[in-house]
């Protein structure tokens, strides 16, 4: 996937997704996360089947992982049962970058 080809949403919560694989086709996601400062997924947590795993490149993420409130900072990674409940946000007044898989995709 070439850099300028990226495509991926853009939250009102201040979430930006650029999908990093080149299609949905495959069984695994790949994207890169930019969590403005402030920005969260939601209050409430959610679930899906499937997996999720990544590494925060920059910045900080709190991730809620079956009520359990996680902090994560720069070269800190992850893994979870994506029908686990969870939810993550940036709390902070800098942005944080996060690369994510997630199986199946979910776009």
């Amino acid at each position: 996937m070439r850099a300028d080809k990226r495509r991926g949403p853009r939250f009102e919560s201040g979430i930006t997704d650029e999908l990093l694989s080149p299609n949905l086709s495959r069984q695994i996601e790949l994207p890169r996360c930019t969590f403005q400062p402030g920005s969260q997924s939601g209050t409430e947590s959610y679930t899906h089947r499937g997996e999720e795993a990544g590494i925060v490149l920059s910045g900080t993420l709190v991730l809620w992982l079956d009520g359990e409130e996680i902090t994560l900072r720069a070269g800190d990674s992850f893994a979870f049962a994506s029908d686990l409940p969870h939810r993550y946000s940036n709390p902070t007044d800098t942005v944080a970058v996060v690369i994510w898989a997630i199986t199946p995709p979910s776009y």
